[in-house]
């Protein structure tokens, strides 16, 4: 059982995008718009940018996930 959860972790990260955008996480966390920016802004999210766009490491979300449920 736990590997059928581990099997099929790994197979929905290797369909995410490596970078996701701010608004990406609003259908991800069930949050709105501005709670998005306001984790990045804070640094709650780790976050990268490219050029004047603000891009957020899958891993990152994962980390903040994590950290939400410790």
């Amino acid at each position: 059982m736990i590997e059928e959860v581990k099997n099929t972790v790994t197979k929905n990260e290797d369909t995410r995008p490596l970078l996701l955008h701010v608004e990406d996480l609003i259908p991800i966390l069930g949050i709105s718009r501005s709670a998005a920016y306001t984790l990045v802004r804070k640094s709650e999210i780790r976050s990268v940018r490219i050029g004047r766009s603000i891009r957020i490491p899958r891993g990152a979300l994962d980390e903040f996930v994590r950290k939400l449920c410790e």
